[in-house]
């Protein structure tokens, strides 16, 4: 519920929307701060995320996306990054963050953890390329079940956990 307290933390609560217009390759960056992350396909429609999310409001969201060529440029931040100190972890508030990815076009996807937990179901998504930079906390990650792509994890405190299915070649 948008302007409601919990903890002495004022919560809000937003959708995360954009179409994919004419792109027909995706890179997506994620910056996170503090908040429990769930990421999944979408499946079909014309958008290249759509989600929800719930957090501290000194961490809303701030979404960017811009067409250059072919390729599609999404960012998704969390405010009151700190860029001498990192981010600020200062708040009480987990949030949660839940999006989908589309299933339409290959996915080339960074994410910059910072608290919480992070859970990659990449089943479905079309990926292109994985980075994750860790933060503290745990790792869930799920890998499609096909396709060719490069895996990079720069590994922070806490705990990983990767799912390779059967059928993708490690």
């Amino acid at each position: 519920v948008p302007g409601s307290f919990i903890n002495n933390v004022n919560v809000t609560s937003g959708e995360v929307t954009q179409a994919l217009g004419d792109a027909k390759q995706l890179d997506v960056r994620l910056n996170l701060a503090v908040t429990d992350t769930h990421i999944s396909a979408l499946s079909g429609g014309n958008n290249a995320v759509e989600g929800t999310y719930r957090t501290d409001d000194r961490l809303r969201l701030d979404t960017s996306y811009e067409v250059r060529g072919d390729t599609g440029t999404l960012v998704i931040r969390q405010r009151n990054m700190d860029e001498r100190n990192g981010f600020n972890t200062t708040s009480p508030f987990v949030g949660e963050l839940n999006l989908g990815l589309t299933d339409r076009v290959p996915v080339d996807l960074t994410v910059q953890m910072g608290v919480g937990t992070v859970t990659l179901d990449l089943t479905g998504i079309k990926l292109a390329g994985l980075t994750i930079k860790g933060g503290v906390g745990e790792l869930k990650l799920i890998l499609p079940a096909e396709g060719t792509f490069d895996v990079t994890i720069d590994g922070g405190v806490g705990s990983i956990n990767i799912t390779v299915p059967d059928s993708l070649a490690a």
